[in-house]
């Protein structure tokens, strides 16, 4: 009886199979690879594609996502922090849901939960570094521009502390350079939750593999950028109601990208 690499007990799941089976057909490419800029509309297209394949259920799971997260975030301050370290875990649960509807498994709002079973540990430990990160641009936005600035970046703390009014040009000036930190972090836990829950990627390394796919991928995420923030407009426009589908379609994009970076068909 063959073994898996690394592994000394004969009955331990083959756990490179598995990994395929979790990544569906293909081949994992570790370091990802560059794709061109017409991707990123791409996975936007097979986003909606993804979308289409269950409707209700993604809806359902739109309204249950952002009411946790809302109610979570009513906490002043520990909200926050829980919120930053649950939403890895959830999004893991929803990667892991697109794949369902891509072998034609049913999709509900359980699903939204099954990164609490499947990896956990990981997922939370990913959250952690994101939060410790969030925690540590919120750091260098106080040491520079005051505490007056803190309510308007951190949520629920406005509710508890009244804000000041500051002056216009110095709060624009750290809305930019909370952006300019906080766009490196985003680019570092995009991918991260698929990479953990397919692959075990370690967080750390899901971090850094996230952002370098991203960098390396510039051109088609600015292509993707474009289109989200058109598609955003449209659908803020009704009552902000095209937003029940636009969730669920940058969620299974995220899926898509993941998919047309790191697995070779």
């Amino acid at each position: 009886m063959s073994t898996p690499a690394g592994s000394d007990n004969p009955f331990a799941p083959p756990r490179a199979t598995l990994q395929a089976e979790e990544a569906l057909d293909g081949e994992y490419l570790p370091g990802g690879r560059r794709r061109p800029a017409g991707n990123g509309a791409t996975w936007v297209a097979e986003g909606w594609r993804l979308f289409l394949r269950a409707p209700l259920s993604w809806v359902l799971v739109t309204v249950v996502f952002c009411g946790l997260y809302i109610v979570v975030s009513l906490v002043p301050i520990v909200g926050w922090m829980v919120d930053n370290v649950l939403v890895p875990v959830l999004l893991g649960g929803l990667m892991l849901g697109c794949q369902r509807i891509e072998r034609g498994e049913a999709f509900s709002v359980s699903d939204l939960f099954s990164g609490f079973t499947h990896r956990a540990g990981p997922l939370m430990l990913l959250g952690l570094l994101y939060l410790l990160a969030s925690v540590l641009i919120f750091v260098v936005v106080l040491v520079f521009f005051g505490a007056t600035m803190m309510p308007y970046f951190l949520p629920g703390l406005a509710h508890a502390t009244p804000p000041a009014i500051p002056d216009f040009r110095l709060l624009l000036l750290a809305v930019l350079v909370m952006l300019a930190l906080t766009i490196p972090l985003y680019m570092a836990i995009w991918f991260a939750p698929a990479l953990v829950v397919f692959h075990d990627v370690k967080p750390a390394a899901a971090m850094r593999a996230s952002f370098g796919a991203c960098a390396s991928n510039f051109v088609p995420f600015l292509v993707y950028g474009v289109v989200t923030f058109v598609i955003a407009i449209v659908a803020t426009i009704p009552l902000g109601l095209g937003w029940l589908a636009f969730m669920p379609v940058l969620w299974a994009s995220e899926y898509a990208g993941y998919r047309d970076i790191y697995i070779e068909a």
